[in-house]
């Protein structure tokens, strides 16, 4: 198999980091008894050491770290008293009693296929653990938004999948030739309460793509109809709960219920292999990877009803809603953008590259088909892909729902913005785009993070535990300098310029 997981050990780090991260949380309660320093937790974490595991946390997160059964007999009744006042991760490192484990903990999450780490990983809380007998309010509803053009070999299946999970369906169909939409129409005419279709633009179909416009409408889909939650989703896609034999509606009705209004997405990418490329593959379980760029861990596609949406401007990758709260587990995508060489071929060379064109200009959109070239380019070796069984869910749940322990590509992008060499200064960052996560990461090690401010603070979840702030809060700060983190020239001028006009001398800003 190709390398898909990291070869270190850090996935605990990883898997406590984004916990901490999307509870907005700034303490880790930690009960160990092997000495650990657990380093590459983030920095705004406070570690609190507990010298037994019987010390009262009203709230929060606990970590435990055991060694044997032994260890575990001794903290059950303590975690069964407490295991819905707190969040708590537990690592069993004996391999040995695995099976005696599992008989009194129930559901563990095996290491060995995604870490050099032995033993199992358990979850406990509300966030963790879906309440058997809940029962969905009912008059609490999501809808699914699909924009479609030529989808006709799978829309039904996506169609009655989505309604089987419980969710209502806006098709928004951009003037498809192939049937898609008199397929949809069909499902309307058995559902009629529960699905909704349009073409897009009203006015007849278009000579290019116009994607930036559709997820307009979709912006505008959530702001009118009379939905609880909506989710920008995908014809090619399968959504799966976080938990075993529990809908889509079920799920996030239980998310909502905890108080969080948006949930993110693990992509996974089903590939077309020496064996399966005539065949349509869709839905069926064969070979997938996951995807390995940054921007495949920064998919918020599920968000609760709000009067501020925009999702257009990450071409519909990020949906940015006022004070996020962003859920720990994700949901799963099984996402199959080749159902064979055939559909490939026509989807890259006829329905999408020529009406793409536009937006390859503008907005420097739609690259992701760049690499294909030629029917070879589409198929990977089964032997650098992972096998989706009966057994997937639960082997890989936490890179499959918690995103933690996979290979993330080095972004090489060189920036123009130098970072000025300082050392044991106190450094506000202001930007949280890309080039800001950089300037963070890069000051972090040698200076005293003191602010990180954004002028759209209001939309951004919180970042390695930061709280994105107002940059009216500047002035409340004690620093040294202010990093402007933004590409954009005219837009880091402005920046500079509002400083200026806060007394702020242009000595302190680098």
């Amino acid at each position: 198999m190709n390398q898909i997981f990291c070869e270190n050990s850090k996935i605990i780090v990883d898997m406590l980091n984004r916990i901490l991260n999307c509870m907005q949380l700034k303490k880790l309660y930690i009960y160990s008894e092997v000495k650990e320093n657990l380093d590459g937790l983030y920095d705004e974490v406070e570690k609190i050491y507990l010298a037994d595991v019987q010390y009262k946390v009203y709230e929060g997160l606990i970590y435990i770290n055991i060694e044997s059964t032994e260890s575990l007999i001794k903290i059950i009744p303590w975690l069964k008293k407490n295991k819905y006042q707190v969040e708590i991760l537990l690592y069993i490192s004996d391999n040995d009693n695995k099976d005696k484990n599992d008989k009194i903990l129930e559901q563990a999450y095996n290491l060995e296929k995604i870490s050099p780490l032995n033993g199992q990983i358990y979850l406990f809380g509300k966030i963790f653990e879906y309440p058997g007998k809940l029962e969905v309010a009912v008059d609490f509803k999501v809808l699914a938004i699909i924009h479609t053009y030529n989808e006709a070999d799978i829309i039904s299946k996506t169609m009655t999948y989505i309604l089987e999970q419980g969710l209502d369906i806006y098709l928004v169909d951009n003037w498809s030739d192939d049937g898609t939409f008199e397929i949809a129409q069909n499902i309307y005419d058995r559902f009629p309460q529960r699905v909704y279709l349009e073409r897009f633009p009203e006015d007849g179909q278009t000579q290019y793509y116009e994607w930036y416009h559709q997820l307009k409408r979709t912006e505008d889909i959530s702001k009118n109809m009379p939905y609880d939650w909506f989710i920008h989703y995908d014809a090619d896609e399968m959504r799966i709960s976080p938990w075993r034999n529990v809908t889509l509606l079920q799920a996030i009705y239980w998310i909502d219920t905890l108080g969080y209004n948006l949930i993110e997405n693990t992509v996974i990418d089903f590939k077309l292999t020496e064996n399966n490329n005539d065949e349509n593959i869709f839905m069926k379980d064969v070979y997938f990877d996951f995807g390995h760029k940054e921007t495949h861990f920064m998919q918020t596609k599920s968000w609760k009803k709000t009067e501020y949406i925009n999702i257009k401007d990450s071409g519909g990758h990020i949906a940015k809603v006022p004070n996020p709260k962003l859920y720990p587990l994700k949901i799963l995508n099984r996402h199959y953008p080749f159902r064979s060489l055939k559909h490939a071929q026509k989807k890259v060379f006829m329905d999408r590259r020529p009406r793409f064109e536009k937006e390859r200009k503008e907005r420097g959109w739609h690259g992701h088909y760049d690499f294909v070239q030629k029917n070879q380019d589409l198929i990977i070796e089964s032997d650098k892909l992972i096998k989706w069984n009966e057994n997937t869910f639960y082997d890989y749940y936490i890179p499959l729902f918690l995103g933690c322990g996979i290979i993330v590509l080095e972004n090489n992008k060189v920036y123009d913005r130098q970072f000025p060499t300082l050392n044991e200064k106190n450094i506000v960052i202001y930007g949280a785009g890309n080039l800001g996560r950089v300037a963070y990461k890069n000051y972090s090690k040698y200076c005293n993070i003191v602010g990180w401010v954004d002028q759209n603070y209001k939309f951004i979840p919180n970042i390695y535990c930061e709280t994105i702030l107002s940059a009216d809060k500047i002035l409340d700060m004690d620093y040294d300098y202010i990093f402007i983190a933004v590409e954009n020239d005219v837009i880091r001028k402005e920046i500079q310029d509002e400083l200026n006009r806060r007394k702020i001398n242009n000595k302190k800003i680098l």
